[in-house]
């Protein structure tokens, strides 16, 4: 299960489809996180699928949201507030899910570096 699978599949580039694709993704996550919530419970259990593939379907449905926000620029999440296509709930998660997605890339390009560095020193532990 490739770690970069997503949902996140806009018909097209405009900003009405993006905006319609993160709120589809947004809505699969929030039905995932509600799956997990109810994953260990007698009469959902066996319903619901594995912890396992849940915690799957989350992993892709972080990826679609991560996306879905990175395809939204602000100026686009501006106009799509005052044009009614968002309301300002989902601007706060939108830049929520911007500012998560660029911390993890940096903590990931940080450890790549690191790693690299490791390697070239002879600093590598095997």
């Amino acid at each position: 299960m490739p770690a970069d699978d997503h949902i996140f599949t806009p018909a097209d580039d405009s900003l009405e489809s993006r905006v319609a694709a993160y709120k589809n993704v947004m809505q699969a996550h929030q039905n995932v996180e509600r799956s997990l919530e109810l994953a260990h419970d007698e009469e959902w259990g066996d319903r619901l699928g594995s912890v396992e593939e849940i915690r799957y379907a989350q992993m892709v449905t972080q990826n679609s949201l991560s996306l879905a926000a990175k395809s939204l620029q602000s100026s686009e999440l501006s106009q799509a507030k005052d044009r009614g296509l968002l309301s300002v709930d989902d601007l706060k998660k939108i830049n929520a899910i911007k500012a998560k997605s660029e911390l993890q890339e940096q903590r990931q390009n940080r450890q790549a570096h690191t790693k690299k560095t490791q390697k070239t020193h002879g600093f590598f532990k095997k």
